[in-house]
This record gives structure tokens, sequence and C-alpha cells, in this order.
């Protein structure tokens, strides 16, 4: 399994396919499994994917800090500059969206796209709007007579009580799998290096570290920007809020779905991220500016 150095962290990626370079970075408590099979199988066909998995995740090393996701989207371009990787289209889901933008941000020059797929931008919508997907009331109502409110508590807090009642065998997958992807599926490992994660490293706080992803600086971004999220999703403000935002953004809305959209309905994620990235590629490379354009 390939590893690289990338800025005090030690990052395991997986590369695959022949095409331009496109850029995967998965979401909380998941790695870079997350893509598969559906999503990096399609996407390969006619595209060099670069699947990383986020420090704290996966294969990758657990350092002591850096989890912000600013300071994580410095290590994805240290390992891009590793990989000998200039120009990139940037794809992330959940958190993985957030280091996408930081990243685009950072390194405009770089950036051909961004493709974000169900992140909430605390600058854009400080609250979680209600989640609308069937059966979800059933789920909360399952999780809280198990010790873990969803109401009124932090993501962090909810992800460290599914954490603990996966590795205690109280986790019923087959009622929150639809739900809450982090665990549910044999998670074993991945439970345990969150509750690591959240105890030996100062990725508590610095995961709430939002820096960087202001309106001021996301109006800013240079490239063209898919916002792809779930129809039911408590993420969708942001999308909405996002593709009205940035110049060259555009909102999807995929129907029927939540936050999880990329594994339920990953035939329209490929459908519609392949639509952009063609588009993308099919417009004249513009000349090196070393900066964002304000506007």
């Amino acid at each position: 399994m390939p590893r690289a150095d990338a800025a005090g962290a030690v990052l395991h990626y997986e590369r695959l396919g022949a095409g331009p370079d496109v850029v995967l970075l998965h979401g909380l408590t998941t790695d870079a499994g997350f893509w598969y099979p559906a999503i990096a199988l399609d996407l390969s066909v006619d595209h060099a994917l670069t699947l990383v998995d986020l420090p704290g995740h996966g294969r990758s090393s657990v350092p002591r800090s850096g989890y912000s996701t600013r300071a994580v989207a410095h290590r994805v371009l240290a390992l891009l500059d590793r990989l000998g990787l200039a120009r990139v289209r940037l794809v992330g889901h959940s958190y993985g969206g957030a280091v996408a933008l930081q990243a685009a941000l950072a390194a405009p020059e770089r950036a051909v796209a961004v493709v974000v797929a169900d992140t909430r931008l605390r600058a854009l919508q400080p609250v979680a709007a209600p989640t609308t997907s069937d059966g979800w009331d059933e789920v909360r109502g399952r999780l809280a007579a198990r010790g873990v409110p969803l109401d009124g508590v932090s993501e962090l807090t909810v992800l460290e009580a599914l954490a603990r009642l996966r590795l205690a065998g109280a986790l019923d997958a087959a009622l929150v799998a639809p739900f809450v992807v982090p665990f549910a599926r044999g998670g074993l490992r991945a439970a345990r290096r969150w509750l690591r994660l959240m105890h030996e490293t100062t990725a508590r706080d610095e995961l709430t570290d939002v820096a960087g992803l202001t309106v001021d600086a996301l109006a800013r971004l240079a490239c063209p920007l898919l916002a792809l999220y779930g129809e039911r999703s408590h993420c969708l403000p942001s999308g909405e809020r996002l593709a009205r935002l940035v110049p060259a953004g555009r909102l999807v809305r995929v129907q029927g779905v939540g936050h999880f959209h990329p594994l339920r309905r990953p035939d329209v994620f490929c459908a519609e991220t392949r639509r952009f990235l063609a588009e993308v590629d099919a417009r004249p490379v513009p000349a090196p500016t070393g900066g964002g354009r304000d506007r």
C-alpha cells in the first residue's frame, strides 16, 4: 500500500485509472474505501484517481495535531507535490469537501474544479437543518434509547457515542446503516481509531476549526464548483448558498436521499460528477495567475 510523508503526516493513498487527475477526499470516520466499489470503478474508467486516507483515518498516520480543514488541506497539497500532480480536480464528501475547498483556496493555480458533496459550511449554515429522510424519526428514537441523543449535541459527541456502541456490539447496523454510515458496516477498526483520535490528539478541538472558509473567501473561489447535495440532507442549505456565492457555482439536488447520497445513489453521483468535469475540461485552460479572482 503506497504511503508518503506529507507535511508531518504519513498519508496512505491509492491510484487507479488514466486520464485527467481527480483527487477523492472522504469524510470523518471513513477512509478511501468510502469510494468503493461503484464510484472508484466508474470514475477510473477515464480519470486518473488519487484516493487519500486523511490524517487519523484508514491507513494514514495519527499525528498529535493538524486536523483543521486548513491543516489537512496543506497536507493533501504536500502529497500532491510528492506525486507530481500539478493540476487536479478535487472531490470531497462532508469533511472532505471542506478540505477540498481549503486546498482550492490555498492553491488556486492547482485547482481545475471542485465537487463538494454534502458539506455543511458553518459560515453559510451555522445550524444543521432537520433531516427529512424516511425512517429517521425511528432511528433517532432508538439511538436516544441507547444513550445517543442526536438533538442539541455536537457531531463529534454523537460520533464518539456511536463508536462506543459499535465496540460494545450494541449498534443496530441494519437499522442505522441507511443514515449512519460510520461504524455501521463492520467498522470495529474505524471505531477504535475514532476514539483514539478523540482522546490522544487535538482533533476534538481542531475538527471544528473552520478558519479560512469565510463568506468572503468562498466568494473568491476561482475555479468552477459543483455542489452536490442530498435533497433530504441536513446540509442542503449550505449547498444552496455555496452555489449562489461562488462565481462559477452550480447546485444539483440528489432526489430522495440524504447526507450519504454518494453511497445511496452512486449512479447519480458519478453521472453528475462526470458531466460537470467533462464541461470543465472542455474549456480552454486559463493562463496561471498565481491567485484567485477578487469579486
